[in-house]
């Protein structure tokens, strides 16, 4: 099954939404329509530069979307509010607070959030 330009455009307005609900303003988002092997949807997200590439899969072959695109663009959204805790957990040299910081950060967004 193809998604459609509709499809994206909705993607993206969610994607946009949540990354807005959950303060994750930081980050510069691209975005790309194109075909996945065995994704609905992906992330990548450079730490460093603050930069995330959020991907709708074009094609997904014989399969129907299990979801709408706006649960997968939550989904989405959902690795990149984790995502700096992960890029944290792999990084050989941390401050003793460095985690603590950010497991903090994540509860006071979702404090917000899940009123």
């Amino acid at each position: 099954m193809k998604t459609t330009k509709a499809d994206f455009r909705l993607f993206k307005e969610t994607f946009l939404m949540w990354q807005q609900r959950l303060g994750l303003t930081q980050y510069d988002v691209v975005f790309q329509h194109v075909e996945i092997d065995g994704r609905y949807a992906e992330i990548t997200i450079q730490q460093l530069g603050k930069l995330a590439t959020v991907r709708l899969n074009s094609d997904t072959g014989n399969e129907y979307l299990e979801t709408d695109v706006r649960t997968h663009a939550k989904h989405e959204a959902m690795h990149l509010l984790l995502s700096r805790l992960a890029w944290l957990g792999q990084t050989r040299y941390l401050e003793n607070h460095d985690l603590e910081e950010e497991e903090e950060a994540i509860v006071r967004r979702l404090e917000k959030v899940l009123v």
